[in-house]
């Protein structure tokens, strides 16, 4: 078992290496860039839009409301009714479609070498990334919240093509498994490595 357990970290070391290797060449500057630039703000405004549109507007703000009341004790104002259903998915649709308009208007630019003189200064110029980068840029964006509309896909086969499209991942059947045999306990939250 330790030695599945060595390679299995040696596995993972050279992965990751391998993985950053690029970064730290002599251009991997370019790559910095372009995973500072595109990894970050866009995916994570998008993964918030669609977090607060499937809050509000499908699981439905009256049960997340009766949801928070029960956790809190508290049942959210009109104020904050308002703000979940309207204002917060609007400003982060104009605050997503001003940034890739922005990004579409004002590409981003890197400095090429262009030259140097005996005294060793060097100078560069600012020019566009080539189309391949901007494909990169693309998959770094779209994989950080392609896993929603697939995993929406995936809920509604079952209803309508037929239960026998039904596609039971890992993680759900395992909490399922676990209700069964826990019965009531499951339901009550009497578990018994819990603190009386």
């Amino acid at each position: 078992a330790v030695v599945s357990t060595q390679s299995g970290h040696y596995g993972r070391g050279s992965f990751s290496f391998l993985l950053g290797l690029p970064f730290g060449m002599q251009n991997g500057q370019y790559l910095v860039d372009l995973f500072d630039n595109f990894s970050a703000n866009f995916p994570l405004m998008m993964v918030a839009f669609f977090e607060v549109i499937a809050v509000s507007w499908v699981y439905g703000i009256d049960r997340f409301c009766e949801d928070f009341e029960e956790m809190t004790g508290y049942y959210p104002n009109i104020v904050w009714r308002i703000m979940w259903v309207v204002v917060t998915p609007l400003s982060l649709a104009f605050v997503l479609i001003y940034s890739l308009v922005d990004q579409l208007r004002t590409p981003l630019l890197y400095g090429q070498f262009v030259g140097c003189n005996a005294d060793g200064d060097s100078w560069t110029e600012d020019v566009p990334y080539p189309p391949w980068a901007w494909g990169l840029a693309g998959i770094l964006v779209f994989s950080s919240f392609l896993f929603i509309p697939v995993m929406a896909a995936i809920a509604f086969l079952p209803k309508v093509l037929g239960p026998k499209w039904e596609i039971t991942l890992p993680l759900v059947a395992a909490v399922e498994d676990a209700k069964k045999k826990n019965g009531a306990m499951a339901m009550t939250g009497n578990y018994p490595n819990s603190a009386a």
